[in-house]
């Protein structure tokens, strides 16, 4: 016995041995009042008038939006990008990636199958028109390893002869697309690039999930949401913390990926201050966190809120 509770304690003592995380992490809620949510998706679309599908704005188009930044600012530093994202619908019922799902829940025992998700059934459609979700942004000088979410276009190589051209739930008209084609295409999709999971949307196919818009579950009518942000870089001496809106896609290319890239001609769209005048950055009133509030620049209704984690390392606190 005492041989064994020796050797127990070396492996924890050793086990727990290395370097430590100097990073942070940001426990946040994103909500918007008096916004269009679906305005806040990036790349930004718009909806085509009188049809369910949409389209999506290019680069140098007014109003047009790529990706997020979220930036620090940090005493002795200057500013620092430290993540880019995109807010997506969770769910996106006509994807070409989400038409080969197996369906393993039906249980009729009628035909032979394999039979695949009906992706026009509840609640998926009203998880794509309800449900925003903040996830990882892909490289955007990848090719087809990032082809866009505009599938409404890209997808039409891998149609079926015959398919119908306007999807829509509604009438549950569904687009028709070549299995082997579809499945080679998005099996070479990059990590970062998005696509919901409808049995899990915390685990999504593809891509990065970092939490849910501030909203209400089609599923469940509850009120929802919550972000968890993993941050790389030591915040304790960070100032301000504020997010851009992002036009120009070559920020996010391959080589510029991970570098730490001043802000560009992108817009802040929410900023806190330590001392200043928009939002604020509290590091007195709770033992061990920090909390903070952004704010709309302009004063529109759009709010993250947040505790920042900031000493990992040290901390005690438990989360």
């Amino acid at each position: 016995m005492k041989r064994l509770f020796a050797f127990l304690f070396l492996t924890s003592f050793f086990s727990c041995q290395g370097e430590p995380f100097h990073g942070s992490r940001i426990i946040a809620n994103l909500y918007y009042a008096n916004l269009d949510g679906p305005s806040l998706i990036t790349p930004t679309r718009v909806r085509v008038p009188g049809q369910s599908g949409y389209t999506y704005l290019q680069p140098g188009d007014p109003g047009y939006v790529d990706h997020y930044e979220l930036y620090a600012g940090i005493d002795g530093l200057g500013t620092v990008r430290l993540l880019n994202f995109h807010i997506r619908p969770a769910i996106e019922v006509h994807h070409p990636c989400l038409q080969f799902l197996e369906d393993t829940t039906r249980l009729d025992g009628e035909g032979e199958g394999p039979f695949y998700f009906n992706m026009c059934r509840n609640p998926y459609p009203d998880l794509e028109n309800q449900m925003l979700v903040v996830v990882s942004a892909p490289p955007t000088d990848i090719g087809t390893a990032n082809p866009g979410y505009d599938f409404y276009d890209w997808g039409a190589d891998l149609l079926a002869p015959g398919s119908p051209t306007t999807p829509d739930c509604s009438t549950n008209t569904r687009y028709q697309y070549v299995k082997e084609a579809t499945e080679a295409f998005c099996a070479q999709l990059h990590k970062h690039y998005y696509i919901g999971n409808p049995f899990q949307l915390t685990k999504p196919l593809s891509g990065e999930f970092h939490g849910v818009v501030d909203g209400i579950d089609p599923r469940t009518n509850l009120a929802t949401g919550g972000l968890s942000l993993a941050i790389e870089y030591d915040l304790s001496k960070a100032t301000s913390l504020f997010i851009v809106a992002e036009p120009d896609p070559a920020r996010i290319n391959t080589d510029n990926y991970h570098l730490n890239l001043p802000p560009g001609q992108g817009e802040v769209v929410l900023i806190s201050e330590l001392n200043g005048y928009y939002g604020y950055l509290d590091k007195q009133s709770f033992d061990g966190v920090w909390h903070g509030l952004m704010v709309h620049p302009q004063g529109l209704g759009l709010y993250f809120e947040f505790t920042l984690y900031h000493d990992l390392d040290t901390d005690s606190v438990w989360f």
